[in-house]
């Protein structure tokens, strides 16, 4: 029997709380908690993890670093019924509206929740190639009317990306203090080679350009791209608020290649 490991937000009429779905967007702060059933033998603690996006757990493993982060301490599993348990409750945490948290829970049996998507803007997902582009998706965690905007390394004032990836590096460093110094100049060090200038026949161009987008809601996007000379280049999708140019989300750094075949590859996706 498969043990069934949940997200839950508290809810004054069910003890059980409301299921939380994975990979959506949940809006912070909020009351969460984790929730496990059909247990054989119940659990002794539950540990959070702080995930990370597919560059930055490919830059983790070059410098042998766990690709998730813990979240300590441990949290003690408190046995509902015979078979089920459920962790502490824990606030998730407001990221701002310029970033996505991604948190994972775990027993110590093995069983993990998947990842929940906490942001208080939204989230950008599920980015691969489609023929000669690219297509993804954004869900809402507001209700706005919002602008889709493509982040390139000679891009100028806020559609840099390199601006966008120091904030990553600077996010990096302060989340990792513990477990190597320098780890923000490392990771702009290994960017490096995916932030040149130089376009080389790089051209990026989004559809729609504007959507209006209810709370939860979706909206899918596609890319297209101009034709470059074999290279590989990063960027990323900005989705922002046209009454509020301060709420925006800003995707994971996306990297594509053009091989000497003519064939555009995704060297490193969203989640």
């Amino acid at each position: 029997m498969t043990v069934l490991l949940e997200w839950r937000t508290l809810d004054q009429a069910d003890p059980a709380g409301i299921r939380l779905p994975v990979r959506r967007a949940v809006k912070a702060p909020k009351n969460v908690f984790a929730l496990g059933r059909k247990y054989k033998t119940l659990p002794s603690n539950f540990r959070l993890f702080r995930c990370h996006n597919p560059l930055v757990r490919k830059f983790r493993n070059i410098r042998q670093l766990p690709e998730r982060t813990e979240l300590p301490p441990p949290f003690e599993a408190v046995r509902v019924t015979g078979s089920s348990a459920r962790s502490d409750t824990y606030l998730l945490p407001s990221p701002g509206l310029r970033i996505r948290e991604r948190l994972e829970f775990e027993d110590d049996q093995g069983n993990h929740t998947g990842q929940l998507y906490v942001s208080s803007f939204g989230g950008i997902s599920g980015v691969t190639v489609l023929g000669t582009g690219l297509e993804g998706e954004y869900v809402s965690a507001a209700d706005p009317t919002v602008r889709f905007t493509v982040l390139v390394p000679w891009g100028t004032g806020p559609n840099n990306l390199r601006a966008h990836a120091q904030a990553v590096a600077d996010e990096l460093t302060q989340q990792s203090q513990e477990e190597e110094a320098g780890l923000g100049k490392a990771f702009m060090d290994f960017c490096g080679q995916y932030l040149d200038e130089a376009a080389r026949g790089w051209k990026f161009d989004i559809t729609p350009e504007v959507a209006d987008v209810g709370e939860n809601e979706s909206v899918r996007f596609q890319v297209t791209v101009g034709n470059p000379e074999p290279s590989a280049t990063a960027l990323a999708i900005r989705v922002t608020d046209t009454q509020n140019p301060e709420a925006y989300v800003i995707s994971d750094i996306i990297v594509v290649e053009r091989t000497r075949a003519g064939e555009l590859s995704l060297l490193f996706g969203t989640d």
